[in-house]
């Protein structure tokens, strides 16, 4: 189950023009066992959300997307074109689930963010 996190990135080393920038790097970034040994700085993230705490969440989000401050909609498929699929192309199991928070997204994120 997915679970959504802030980060502040303006904290965030810029690879851009660096060798991590570069696809035939190896081994690549995400790689590394210890990214800062690169003088990559690791930002520390913040739990936001955890879906699994919410009734009528798909099993396997394929895309979330912030609708406004208090408003954040999920969505899955059916991976009716996967050979794993239990689906066929006749499927209605595309499901989009809106989640109004009771609490300003913005607001939670920048509290957490504080107590980090």
């Amino acid at each position: 189950m997915a679970k959504l996190y802030s980060v502040d990135m303006s904290k965030a080393t810029n690879i851009l023009d660096t060798r991590w920038n570069n696809p035939t790097t190896a081994p690549t970034l995400e790689a590394l066992e210890d990214p800062a040994s690169a003088q990559i700085r690791v930002l520390p993230k913040s739990l936001v959300l955890d879906l699994s705490s919410l009734e009528a969440i798909p099993e396997k989000i394929e895309g979330v997307a912030v609708l406004d401050r208090n408003t954040l909609a999920v969505v899955n498929d059916n991976d009716f074109d996967s050979e794993e699929s239990k689906y066929d192309a006749s499927s209605n199991v595309f499901r989009e689930t809106i989640l109004n928070l009771a609490e300003q997204l913005y607001e939670a994120i920048k509290t957490r963010q504080t107590h980090s």
